[in-house]
């Protein structure tokens, strides 16, 4: 049996971006720096707007529901796209899951 490292995320769980990067907002885009590995990442205007609500603890089903407000988009597009997403920075150790 192969042990995952990071739980599958669902709608209901509540993330936080992690205590160990520094992030800048530059021309609408994010950059993010770890400060563990040592590695930059840059966000476009939407993964910026989703970064944004992570400040604070945030629930992924209010994620996906403030960007169907904002963007007028499909949900069902919107959650699995949001998920995948998310899924990428907590393996990158940029956000964290944490208790509602």
């Amino acid at each position: 049996m192969i042990m995952q490292k990071n739980p599958i995320l669902t709608q209901k769980n509540v993330i936080t971006q992690t205590k160990n990067i520094l992030s800048s907002n530059i021309d609408g885009e994010t950059i993010i720096l770890s400060v563990i590995h040592s590695k930059y990442f840059c966000m476009d205007s939407i993964a910026t707007d989703i970064w944004s609500f992570m400040i604070e603890p945030i629930s992924i089903e209010d994620v996906v529901n403030k960007l169907i407000k904002d963007y007028n988009i499909d949900a069902s597009h919107c959650t699995v796209e949001v998920l995948a997403f998310l899924e990428i920075l907590l393996e990158k150790n940029l956000i964290e899951v944490v208790d509602a």
